[in-house]
C-alpha cells in the first residue's frame, strides 16, 4: 500500500516536521501562504509594494469579485503544491493526477479556515466582513452586490444575488465561532491546515475536538 495510506503514520509525520521547527519557517512558508500571493494579485491591479509594505501588511484592501476571487484561486492553489510539498515531502511521490486531486479537494477547506482565520485576525470578531475572496479582497454585508459585476456569465446572476448571503452565513458561522472559541495562533493554524490536507474522509474535525 502507499505510505500515504495509513492516517497514523500522516498524522505522526505531521508531528515530527511541527517539533524540529520546519512549519513555522518564515523563510519557507510565509512567501508561499501570504507574501507570494499578495503581491500577484496586486501585481495583477498594476499595484506594486514597496517590500517593506508587503511584509508589515500595510496595503489596501479591496471589495471582493468574482473575477478577483477567481484569479486569487488560482494563485492560492499554485501556492497549496508548494505548502504541502515542503511539510510532507511524501506527496512528491504521487503522480501530477493524484496530487491535483488531493488539492482540488483540499482548496475549498484551506480557503474557508484561512478566510475565517484572517478575517478574526485583520478585523476581529465584530466584525461586517464575511470572508476574504482572495488575500487581497474581502466580502462584507454592503459589497456583495458588487460581487458578480463582473461574472462573465450573466444568465443566473439575479438569483445568485439572492441565495450568496445564505450560503456564506451557512459556510462560515460555524468555521468563525470555532476559530473564535479556540483563539490558535498562527503555528497552531498551520498545524491544522496540515491535518486538515489528510482528512479527506472529513474526520478531522472530530479528532480535533
Amino acid at each position: 500500500e502507499s505510505v500515504l495510506s495509513c492516517r497514523k503514520c500522516r498524522l505522526s509525520r505531521f508531528e515530527v516536521v511541527i517539533r524540529s521547527g520546519n512549519i513555522d519557517d518564515d523563510a519557507l512558508l510565509s512567501p508561499v501562504l501570504s507574501t507570494n500571493r499578495r503581491s500577484v494579485e496586486l501585481n495583477i491591479r498594476g499595484i506594486e509594494l514597496d517590500p517593506e509594505d508587503a511584509c508589515t501588511e500595510n496595503y489596501l484592501l479591496f471589495p471582493c469579485t468574482y473575477t478577483s476571487m477567481d484569479d486569487g484561486k488560482k494563485i492560492q492553489i499554485a501556492g497549496l503544491f508548494k505548502f504541502i510539498e515542503s511539510i510532507f515531502p511524501e506527496f512528491r511521490i504521487l503522480n501530477a493526477n493524484e496530487q491535483w486531486l488531493l488539492i482540488r479537494n483540499y482548496y475549498r477547506t484551506f480557503h474557508c479556515l484561512d478566510s475565517a482565520f484572517r478575517v478574526l485576525r485583520t478585523f476581529g470578531k465584530d466584525s461586517t466582513v464575511l470572508f476574504f475572496g482572495s488575500y487581497t479582497n474581502y466580502l462584507s454585508w454592503d459589497c456583495l452586490d458588487q460581487f458578480f459585476s463582473d461574472c462573465p456569465d450573466k444568465s443566473h446572476i439575479e438569483t445568485a444575488v439572492k441565495i450568496l448571503p445564505e450560503l456564506f452565513k451557512k459556510s462560515l458561522d460555524m468555521t468563525s465561532n470555532v476559530l473564535n472559541r479556540s483563539n490558535i495562533s498562527e503555528e497552531e493554524f498551520i498545524a491544522l491546515m496540515g491535518l486538515a490536507f489528510w482528512s479527506l474522509d472529513r474526520t478531522c474535525s472530530r479528532e480535533l475536538s
